[in-house]
């Protein structure tokens, strides 16, 4: 998602979402590497996207290894509502 901000500079903050605790902390500690202006906004979900209404509305969502992590069903239906969300954009 980070790397969002070299196409798109005027990104002013981030939804990140995660359900695991240490794979969420471990983004925490990551980010604090990073050079990322600190003028940028960064809100840790901590939330199972297998209930895609978990998800809020936003311009912009990138979907990769959450999605191989949820069952087909889940899914499609978390695709359904995020492409919903943004607008069909």
């Amino acid at each position: 998602s980070w790397s969002a901000l070299d196409c798109f500079p005027s990104i002013e903050s981030f939804h990140l979402y995660e359900k695991d605790q240490g794979w969420l902390k471990l983004g925490q500690a990551l980010l604090n590497t990073t050079t990322i202006p600190q003028t940028k906004r960064i809100i840790w979900n901590p939330c199972d996207l297998s209930d895609s209404h978990a998800v809020g509305k936003h311009e912009l969502m990138i979907l990769s290894y959450s999605v191989g992590e949820l069952k087909v069903d889940e899914m499609l239906q978390l695709v359904d509502e995020v492409w919903k969300q943004t607008g069909q954009i």
